[in-house]
């Protein structure tokens, strides 16, 4: 029998180094957090770590054999993550005030439901690494194992520059703004020999936005991020209160969340609610945007 020790669970981050920043090519600029990153020019995903968190436990064994369903992956101590996303705006303008904009708005649920942060390798965690494992076997007691779990993430994302045209004015609209706004609920669970899952250990809830703005000097884009926002709550014990992020969390299946927001990006862009086409730009656009 393995028994879990819920009241010795912490949680920890990792960041040193991870700061929102932006980087641009001739053909596409990226939104990343610096450590970790390669290139505006490759996938997303294919960008390294950035970040870690990691989870430990306590757990409390009678016999050999459970300590070794630990050592063999059997038993699990790993991370189930879900995102929430509060905004993804995209927003492309003319080179004068007559040549238009271009507005493309993604809503939020029911087109982004909050969702698993996982993918079809790992699923439902958030990687296949096997917690580290440390044995005392203290004489007349049972044999304790403390547990060691830790997980990596790089949220960034990139936008192509090439001009979209607007169709009222018949001219390139260039990319202007960009904003994605993202929660996180990265939590600590252990899953059995059998393949339960087991109440929430801990958990830690955070927010990454990225604000991009983008002025044009010369036919080149010069892009900058406006008070982004990447900040991580303290731990707490148990699971989130959150009830949307409680159902996934009950039942941590796919679609996955970057599987959904690339989709729900290729259906907005043939929705006339969602993207809008304007004659003129708007008053907001600085006059220095396209020189």
């Amino acid at each position: 029998m393995i028994q879990i020790d819920a009241d010795s669970a912490i949680m920890a981050v990792e960041r040193e180094g991870a700061t929102p920043a932006t980087t641009a090519s001739a053909n596409f600029v990226a939104v990343h957090l610096t450590k970790g990153f390669i290139s505006p020019d490759i996938e997303a995903r294919k960008n390294r770590p950035a970040f870690h968190i990691k989870g430990e436990v306590d757990v409390l064994v009678d016999a050999q054999k459970d300590l070794d369903d630990i050592s063999n992956g059997r038993w699990i101590l790993n991370f189930i993550q879900i995102c929430k996303v509060n905004q993804l705006e995209t927003s492309w303008s003319g080179r004068t005030k007559n040549e238009g904009e271009i507005t493309f708005v993604v809503t939020p649920p029911p087109v982004f439901p909050v969702s698993l942060d996982s993918d079809t390798a790992s699923s439902p965690f958030m990687n296949t690494d096997r917690a580290t494992a440390t044995v005392s076997r203290p004489p007349g007691q049972k044999i304790k194992v403390h547990l060691l779990a830790r997980m990596g993430d790089h949220p960034n994302a990139r936008q192509t520059l090439s001009p979209f045209p607007n169709t009222i004015t018949r001219s390139p609209n260039f990319l202007r703004q960009r904003e994605f706004d993202r929660e996180f609920f990265s939590v600590l669970v252990a899953r059995d020999d059998k393949g339960v899952l087991q109440p929430p250990l801990a958990h830690i809830r955070w927010r990454l936005d990225f604000d991009l703005r983008v002025k044009w000097a010369k036919g080149t884009a010069k892009p900058e991020l406006r008070s982004p926002i990447f900040q991580f709550d303290p731990f707490v014990k148990g699971g989130p209160a959150d009830a949307a992020v409680q159902a996934v969390l009950s039942n941590p299946v796919p679609p996955f969340a970057n599987d959904l927001q690339h989709e729900a990006q290729l259906r907005g862009i043939q929705n006339n609610l969602q993207l809008q086409f304007s004659p003129r730009r708007s008053l907001l656009v600085p006059n220095d945007f396209f020189t």
